[in-house]
């Protein structure tokens, strides 16, 4: 199904050794630049949502984007993976630096 316009929901980010020893059990590696939500409902990510935002607000109410969606986890079943913005901080803020390591590995 395509939804016309984005779609939102809460999610809950969840701690590297919880989200890697579950990804772990399913024969997943978790990047080391990574980020995982999970969601006590059906609102989460899924098929077609590669690509989308993990966002939050700071205190000034501006949103800041945390991570871009390199897997889902459809439903709350597995936790959905980021790429963590952060980690390429330098590089977004000067796009000519180099960086040493693929984006996700």
């Amino acid at each position: 199904m395509q939804y016309p316009v984005m779609m939102v929901g809460d999610v809950r980010l969840i701690s590297r050794e919880v989200c890697s020893d579950y990804l772990q059990s399913t024969g997943v590696h978790l990047p080391y630049n990574a980020i995982c939500s999970s969601s006590d409902s059906n609102v989460d990510s899924c098929h077609g949502d590669d690509g989308g935002m993990l966002v939050c607000a700071d205190t000034d109410g501006k949103w800041l984007l945390l991570g871009i969606i390199i897997s889902h986890g459809c439903h709350g079943v597995d936790p959905t993976i980021y790429v963590n913005v952060s980690a390429y901080s330098d590089w977004i803020n000067k796009p000519d630096a180099q960086i040493s390591s693929p984006i996700v590995g």
